[in-house]
């Protein structure tokens, strides 16, 4: 579970086991999405849908954007205004992350990653990126962004309570500046009898919770009226044996669900949908998962800090070519110990 226990909530659904097809990939067991017959008539309808919407080559805001969304053409992915972060998100939060010591300035690749076609329209994104190369400023920017254009809410997916704790706290300044509020569902966080109300502009959760959460949207009716945007970080839990499968089943339910209507009727354009945004750094087969979700890829290769490998042979500290750099002084015992406390 989320904190290493066993998850149990009334509202959990009927335990899933993941199975192999005759291609040998892993997928949900048949009884994993306990659902009306409204749902599956919604499911099925979306399994045979096919998107003929082609990515526009240039952005303009929609009818519904708040005023305060800027726009931005994209006449190219790695031009120098793409980088600019106001470009994307208004001044208020701009001046957020300003006051975090962030320059306003976006990496390359970051700007490209945003830039990517439909993205900034609603399409869905898988993207990959070295650890420490800025991952969950795009994540950020196109949560936030989606939130003010739609007047909804987002869902923010994390592996563990500890980062989740971090990023509630990281992203309530942020949704404070412009009216609305964080939800925690996670830990000692509970949903209670009714679903989050429209003051929470972000739901920050963890795996088991986001899945009970999506679950009562979809049988209340109200996965359309609520959520339109869901960021899973550390997507590379999908194939995690114990956390795996739910991870996979929540994605599967806002995927097929959001494509039309609850009755099923009406096909949803991609503005109007429930964007899914992925990101890991270990995901080793990142483009099916994104043929999965039917979500663009974006692969980055570059790693903006460096990283530097150093072999210790004995007390010899030693380059990439074995060449020798220093002498490294052994700590004693107790040496050391207690030091960096508090530091965080």
């Amino acid at each position: 579970g989320e904190d290493g226990t066993r998850f149990e909530e009334s509202m959990e659904l009927s335990s899933v086991s993941p199975r192999e097809d005759p291609k040998g990939r892993r997928t949900s067991g048949e009884s994993s999405l306990c659902v009306d017959s409204s749902l599956e008539r919604v499911i099925r309808d979306a399994e045979n849908h096919v998107d003929g919407e082609q990515p526009s080559t240039s952005w303009t805001v929609p009818d519904s954007v708040s005023p305060g969304v800027p726009s931005t053409p994209r006449s190219g992915a790695r031009e120098a205004a793409s980088r600019d972060l106001a470009s994307y998100l208004p001044a208020n939060l701009c001046d957020q992350y300003r006051g975090r010591g962030f320059a306003g300035r976006l990496y390359a690749w970051q700007a490209e990653c945003l830039n990517t076609a439909g993205v900034l329209e609603g399409s869905s994104i898988v993207y990959s990126a070295p650890t420490s190369g800025g991952k969950t400023l795009v994540a950020e920017i196109l949560m936030l962004r989606r939130v003010l254009e739609q007047k909804k809410q987002a869902l923010l997916v994390l592996p563990f309570v500890a980062l989740c704790d971090e990023k509630a706290a990281q992203l309530e300044p942020l949704c404070k500046s412009f009216g609305r509020e964080v939800f925690r569902l996670y830990g000692r966080h509970k949903m209670g009898p009714t679903l989050p109300g429209p003051e929470n502009a972000v739901v920050v959760c963890t795996i088991e919770k986001a899945n009970v959460l999506v679950t009562a949207l979809i049988e209340e009716g109200r996965l359309h009226e609520r959520l339109c945007v869901v960021v899973v970080d550390e997507a590379h839990m999908v194939a995690d044996r114990s956390r795996g499968p739910t991870l996979e089943l929540m994605l599967t339910k806002i995927k097929h669900a959001s494509l039309s209507n609850y009755g099923g009727d009406v096909q949803l354009g991609t503005q109007d949908r429930c964007q899914i945004v992925c990101m890991s750094a270990t995901l080793p087969n990142v483009d099916q998962v994104a043929n999965w979700l039917g979500a663009r890829l974006y692969v980055c290769n570059d790693r903006p800090v460096p990283l530097v490998h150093r072999i210790l042979v004995g007390d010899d500290l030693k380059d990439e070519s074995l060449g020798f750099l220093r002498k490294v002084t052994p700590l004693g015992p107790g040496e050391g110990q207690g030091q960096g406390q508090g530091a965080d």
